[in-house]
């Protein structure tokens, strides 16, 4: 079985280090061992050490800061990884985990840039996918949705057999959000078919970060160059070009539907094989902007029924999962239930009071309930968490401007 396995390649580690303490690509691979199988207090034990004695050994640092970003420590996580850039620019697998860790902290614009040079400067590997799929978290959080799902597409086209599902479920997301922001806008006969995106232009200066979390990517020893010797829905920034009457909103309907079944339909199947939160909220996310745009019903039951359903999955497998209170929020408030809005976005500002867009979901809750002290509080507390992710960040206000390179900045 599993656990038999893992201790016979653990002994086995521990015979090679019998012959040769001095190895470090063994210890390297004892730590990944712990970390992959959440020891990550054990795997920072064993890659400090190995640090200790080979502080150039860049692939250990950046596997460092994975266990790190795991433990709850993304302020030292992120230093880690800067450190690894700064000595070697093109290290994928570091660019990518420092995007993830950026995307967490919700600076998406800087995350875009550090990932952006992750695509672009890699040759192909398995950190490829993660680079990837982060990009594309990154672009649909800043609103543009066809190049996010430009880059989900590349996610799951190089995605390794194992991660295959995620990263497809990843592309379905982003797939579903751009035909719904679509059909909201009017826009017609749209493009299932993506182009092939071996390069992806850098978008100008421009949160659904729950929907379709990016995974990071550990180094394993590459002797040639470091041995010792990854609140509400964004809409796109197409702007329609005229309001739409009903039977030319209906065509524009009618012609996205064929992708979004599509969509739904596989993420289903997906979220049942992942059976995880993630998929789960991020099939319930599509079905939530599915309901608040169509009234339809499949079978007995409405799109939103089924959407809560799925977030309520969610909390059975994580129920301190804010992304999923705050979901469940924002299907009420596209219900027009208001008062039972405000009591889950409550619970999200309870589970993840750090998260702007639960703050950013209490404030219009309260709102509409005529709260209007209590807006006015939690407006306050989204702008107060965007701004202490900025500092914890080390970013500075300006860092939008075209040239600047994140990964050198100090913290």
């Amino acid at each position: 079985d599993r656990t038999s396995c893992l201790s016979k390649i653990q002994n086995d580690l521990m015979d090679a280090l019998a012959l040769d303490p001095a190895q470090p690509d063994i210890w390297n691979a004892l730590a990944l061992l712990h970390l992959n199988e959440g020891g990550f207090e054990s795997a920072d034990t064993a890659l400090t050490a190995i640090l200790d004695s080979f502080p150039t050994y860049f692939d250990a640092l950046n596997n460092l800061g994975l266990a790190q970003l795991a433990a709850g420590r993304p302020d030292d996580a992120i230093k880690s990884f800067q450190t690894v850039i700064l000595h070697d620019r093109d290290h994928a697998e570091a660019l990518t985990n420092y995007g993830v860790a950026l995307l967490r902290k919700g600076m998406f614009d800087l995350a875009l840039k550090v990932l952006q040079g992750a695509v672009e400067g890699a040759e192909g590997g398995r950190g490829m996918a993660f680079a990837w799929g982060g990009l594309a978290v990154a672009r649909a959080a800043l609103g543009d949705l066809q190049g996010a799902e430009a880059a989900a597409h590349m996610a799951e086209k190089t995605a390794d057999t194992a991660d295959k599902t995620r990263f497809t479920s990843l592309y379905l997301c982003m797939l579903g959000r751009r035909a719904i922001a679509e059909m909201r806008a009017g826009v017609d006969d749209p493009k299932i078919e993506q182009p092939a995106p071996s390069i992806i232009a850098r978008p100008a200066k421009t949160e659904d970060v729950e929907a379709t979390q990016a995974h990071q990517s550990a180094s394993q020893p590459r002797p040639s160059k470091t041995g010792p010797s990854d609140a509400s829905p964004a809409k796109t920034d197409k702007p329609s070009q005229k309001v739409p009457d009903d039977e030319s909103a209906q065509g524009d309907e009618d012609s996205h539907r064929p992708a979004l079944e599509m969509a739904c339909q596989r993420m289903r199947t997906c979220s049942r094989e992942l059976s995880d939160p993630i998929s789960y909220i991020s099939l319930g996310g599509i079905l939530r902007l599915r309901h608040e745009f169509t009234t339809e019903e499949t079978g007995n039951r409405s799109f939103g029924a089924e959407a809560a359903e799925r977030f309520v999955e969610a909390l059975e497998k994580d129920q301190y999962n804010g992304d999923a209170w705050t979901q469940l929020a924002l299907l009420q408030l596209g219900s027009g239930e208001y008062l039972s809005a405000k009591d889950f976005a409550i619970q999200s500002v309870c589970r993840d009071s750090r998260n702007p867009s639960s703050w950013n979901v209490l404030a219009v809750a309260a709102q509409l309930t005529d709260h209007m002290a209590q807006a006015e509080k939690s407006y306050g507390k989204a702008l107060e968490t965007i701004h202490a992710r900025a500092q914890e960040t080390g970013v500075p206000g300006d860092s939008n401007k075209a040239g600047d390179w994140p990964t050198v900045q100090a913290l």
